[in-house]
């Protein structure tokens, strides 16, 4: 069948909400016993639905990958896998001023990264500091 707009609306809403993205429902789903025989789910398959490569799929496929999300709930989400229990944390202007000057003092980076924003410092402002 063919992939539809809503069809990939839905999948990103799911990874939107949960912070799940393939690989990681890929692992939830087996680490359950969800696939089906008949199933042939696979992380890099998962990923063209979600980047919208796949102009086709299978309707049993698509759909136990959404039965997958829908059983997370967002109380659960973060511990469903363990790499996932981690939270997002906005960055403001103080963190990353901070993850700057940890960046700048480490010694095995040829050239030293740098978060891009307006305002983020430069090398000489945070050694003056």
């Amino acid at each position: 069948m063919p992939t539809t707009k809503e069809m990939y609306q839905t999948l990103n809403a799911h990874k939107e909400r949960t912070e799940i993205g393939a690989g990681a429902i890929h692992v939830h789903m087996q680490a359950r016993g969800m696939f089906k025989p008949e199933n042939n789910i696979t992380v890099q398959r998962i990923e063209s639905w979600f980047t919208r490569i796949a102009k086709m799929t299978v309707a049993g496929d698509f759909r136990s990958v959404i039965t997958a999300y829908e059983g997370i709930t967002d109380t659960n989400a973060a511990s469903i896998i363990p790499r996932c229990d981690t939270q997002r944390v906005p960055l403001d202007d103080d963190l990353l001023v901070k993850l700057n000057q940890i960046l700048a003092i480490r010694l095995n980076f040829g050239r030293k990264p740098f978060l891009l924003r307006n305002n983020a410092p430069t090398v000489r402002q945070i050694h003056q500091d």
